[in-house]
């Protein structure tokens, strides 16, 4: 019997600053309670994992980072798809975020349920980083809304 392809999500933003800082961004803990609204254990290192967690709702996840290139790739598995993050120059003071999610596990009846979640996700989070390098820090902390993590 073959397996059954799974959809691949991609999500796309490009970022005013250099590739160096949203790559290091991305991987670190601050990056995890800005993008996600979760506190994370430990940041993003190859072939380590990491809890996640968000205090208003008391969920967890961990998330195993299988591979990380400097400042081109963070690839992670969470408990229901693989996470791609992968980060690209635009010029000097310009990078262009990607976000790939595939791979994803559930039946096809929950796979629509899942993609529209992983978009909001992602479109969320792709916000989040935007403004975190577009707005002045004190501004940071005013903006990044508590949320229920789409697991749940």
């Amino acid at each position: 019997m073959q397996k059954e392809h799974s959809p691949i999500l991609i999500s796309q933003q490009m970022i005013d600053a250099p590739v160096e800082k949203v790559f290091e961004f991305l991987r670190s803990r601050e990056g995890a309670q800005i993008l996600w609204s979760a506190h994370s254990t430990e940041p993003l290192q190859e072939h380590t994992q990491s809890t996640y967690k968000w205090k208003v709702t008391d969920f967890s996840v961990t998330i195993k980072t299988e591979q990380v290139i400097l400042n081109r790739l963070i690839s992670t598995v969470w408990p229901d798809a693989v996470f791609d993050f992968e980060t690209g120059p635009l010029g000097c003071n310009r990078t262009l975020v990607t976000f790939k999610a595939f791979d994803f596990q559930g039946t096809s009846a929950e796979l629509w349920r899942i993609m529209v979640e992983k978009r909001s996700m992602f479109s969320l989070a792709l916000k989040n980083l935007k403004s975190h390098f577009t707005v002045p820090k004190e501004k940071t902390a005013e903006r990044t809304p508590a949320h229920n993590p789409p697991w749940k």
